[in-house]
């Protein structure tokens, strides 16, 4: 798999109920949108659009999967469903290719979302994997988010719990290197982020 072909890109995250995208929903999403383009001129300084959400998931969240995320009952009770920001959601992905660490996953739980709330899936979006790139290059090594982080020198994460926000951003810079690889630049700088931009603040509650 090659990280090429794409100017631009949306990095997504999700936090869930359990692995089944038929039965179990989605609990916490982040993306963050940016033309990874831009690091062939200036690495260090990328701009980004982000958003997220927490959302009610229309059914009980099982203790092991806040065990993951921590995220529980009582943290959306107030919160809407996903289907009343589906179509932001979707909006802000657009045409544009996503990337995620596993992206099968996130792409299945995504569709099953999309679908129940009636808004187009995302069939046509081409996706990119940082988990099997890492595999394609290194088979023997682990392939979980933060092992791959970590053998790249990124930043992982700051505690035990899986966040979408923190996953997300951690995806976007193994995604970054992969992206420079794959148009012969150096991909050994250290500490890159994207910067968001303040013309798009919108985090859904």
């Amino acid at each position: 798999m090659l990280f090429s072909g794409f100017d631009e890109a949306v990095v997504i995250d999700l936090e869930t109920t359990g692995l089944d995208p038929e039965r179990d929903r989605v609990v916490s999403i982040a993306m963050i949108r940016s033309r990874f383009a831009d690091l062939k001129r200036n690495p260090d300084r990328v701009e980004a659009k982000t958003m997220d959400a927490v959302v009610h998931p229309q059914r009980r969240i099982p203790p092991e999967a806040s065990r993951v995320n921590g995220i529980t009952d009582e943290d959306v009770a107030d919160k809407a469903p996903f289907a009343e920001i589906a179509r932001r959601l979707r909006d802000f992905i657009g045409e544009c290719p996503i990337i995620a660490h596993n992206v099968s996953f996130d792409r299945k739980f995504l569709n099953a979302e999309f679908r129940r709330a009636g808004v187009k899936t995302l069939a046509r979006n081409r996706s990119f994997c940082t988990m099997r790139k890492f595999q394609e290059l290194n088979p023997r090594r682990k392939k979980n988010l933060n092992d791959v982080a970590a053998s790249m020198g990124i930043k992982g994460r700051t505690g035990p719990r899986h966040g979408a926000i923190e996953d997300a951003r951690i995806t976007w810079e193994i995604a970054a290197r992969f992206y420079m690889m794959d148009h012969g630049m150096n991909a050994t700088i250290i500490g890159w982020r994207p910067i968001p931009r303040a013309d798009y603040p919108f985090q859904a509650q």
